[in-house]
């Protein structure tokens, strides 16, 4: 609390004085009495001293009072600074220096008091600081740090105080960001996304108003990792760059075959029928190539819809093998389906024959003519409430070199085939791409087991979804 308002000189030159004309009347009437005059002269002596004593008291009162009201507004001012770092408030209308000082007194008083609470709300904004899941960083105006949340002692694998102690260079030994912080000391915020061991990571730096009066700013950093939307981004990228082409391929030989015929190819049957052909099937790959498309960006949906029900596996499988029939009965191929026991299974059947569809294909376009392609399904433990299944898709077939069996599943994807000395259909490149998020979408897994030259085996596990059961 702020000490009360000291007694002025004013004040203290008052008090002695009227100390003196009291006694000086006690002595007087005393002296009177023990003289022997009457009562009526001491009484009336008496008046006259106590008449001069209040005359001296407005004399000193009044010769002092500019001085002391002068007195009480410098007090005022310095106790002001002290509590204060704003400017002193000005005087209202015809405000007198005693009336003044006094109210610049009650508000160093209030001030004071929000001073002693400051510490409270502090404690808050600092409940707040470490309840953000984004590390933030202040730095002083000479780059040291100076404050740091949980979350960036997480980020740095260091406790708060050890970063407080650091300097940006470093916690942060990139050039981008140490220009960024320096940017933010003299005024001007920014972001950049600068590397980080393997991440990469988004650093916004804001300028705040320093301490020191002579225009320096501080920064507040925060950090924020970005490295999977940054993925995401060139994913896309590439996504409409490698769709582009694969169009594009097509349509360029569709063009040229066109041109052929018109100027006289036409003519000639052999050459119409080749030109006729190449038409024919480069539409048919523009149209496999929508399709699948298509399939791909509804299962890239985050909204997408999972309606599962059952399905009869004898009658799915059936249809499968009328649609891929061409492409089976071309390559002398035949589909073998072993169902083990499973007559239905629970689950969304649009995603399911995506998944069929998609792994039988793929047999058959990489499958050894004359060669079997086997579908097996087995039912498996789940921790929900129906047995899972184990979906296998075989082939004897050129099989996956191990360096790109992590990359069949990303989108355009094409495994080199020229080595195999055969012709193989040329796929989408999308197939499986549509698998593994079909699978995802039913909470499933998806793996591949190939050996260059022999063949692949693709294995599906669909949890809780077997419908029925043949009886044994």
């Amino acid at each position: 609390m702020l000490p009360a308002m000291p007694m002025t000189r004013s004040n203290l030159r008052i008090g002695v004085v009227a100390t003196c004309c009291v006694w000086a009347v006690v002595i007087l009437a005393f002296s009177l009495s023990l003289a022997g005059a009457s009562s009526s002269v001491v009484f009336s002596l008496a008046g006259a001293v106590g008449a001069l004593c209040t005359y001296l008291l407005l004399v000193v009162f009044g010769s002092d009072e500019e001085e002391e009201a002068g007195m009480r507004v410098t007090w005022a001012r310095t106790l002001w600074e002290r509590v204060s770092s704003e400017p002193m408030p000005a005087r209202l209308g015809e405000e007198g220096d005693g009336a003044y000082a006094a109210r610049i007194f009650a508000l160093a008083q209030e001030e004071a008091r929000q001073a002693q609470v400051e510490p409270h709300g502090s404690e808050d904004f600092r409940r707040a600081l470490d309840g953000m899941d984004l590390p933030v960083l202040a730095f002083d105006d000479q780059g040291m740090a100076i404050l740091a949340n949980y979350a960036a002692a997480a980020y740095f694998g260091i406790g708060e105080d050890l970063i407080r102690s650091r300097s940006v260079e470093e916690l942060l030994p990139q050039r981008e960001a140490f220009e960024l912080v320096q940017n933010a000391i003299k005024g001007t915020g920014g972001k950049r996304s600068v590397k980080a061991a393997q991440r990469i990571i988004e650093i916004v730096a804001a300028p705040v108003r320093s301490e020191r009066a002579d225009g320096h700013f501080a920064a507040v950093v925060t950090l924020r990792d970005i490295t999977e939307l940054a993925l995401a981004s060139q994913l896309k990228t590439d996504f409409v760059a490698s769709a582009s082409h694969e169009i594009r391929t097509p349509l360029a030989s569709i063009r040229a075959a066109a041109e052929t015929l018109r100027d006289g190819a036409a003519e000639v049957p052999a050459l119409r029928e080749r030109f006729l052909t190449m038409i024919q099937n480069n539409t048919e790959r523009l149209e496999e190539l929508t399709r699948d498309l298509m399939d791909l960006s509804r299962l890239e949906t985050p909204e997408v819809e999972v309606e599962k029900r059952d399905v009869g596996l004898e009658v799915e499988v059936d249809a499968i093998r009328t649609m891929l029939s061409p492409a089976l009965t071309q390559r002398k191929l035949t589909l073998v389906a072993d169902f083990g026991g499973i007559r239905q299974l629970h689950t969304d059947p649009k995603l399911l024959r995506l998944i069929l569809q998609n792994l039988i294909d793929n047999s058959a376009k990489y499958g050894n003519e004359e060669t079997e392609i086997r579908l097996g399904m087995r039912a498996i433990e789940s921790e929900k409430g129906r047995p899972g299944v184990r979906i296998t898709v075989s082939d004897r077939g050129i099989g996956i070199p191990l360096a790109a069996q992590s990359r069949i599943f990303e989108r355009f994807y094409q495994v080199d085939m020229s080595r195999s000395g055969q012709q193989q259909r040329r796929g989408t490149g999308l197939g499986l791409a549509i698998v593994k998020h079909a699978v995802k979408s039913l909470g499933g897994t998806i793996g591949v087991e190939s050996v260059w030259q022999q063949g692949t085996t693709m294995t599906v596990e669909l949890p809780d979804s077997v419908g029925e059961m043949a009886p044994e």
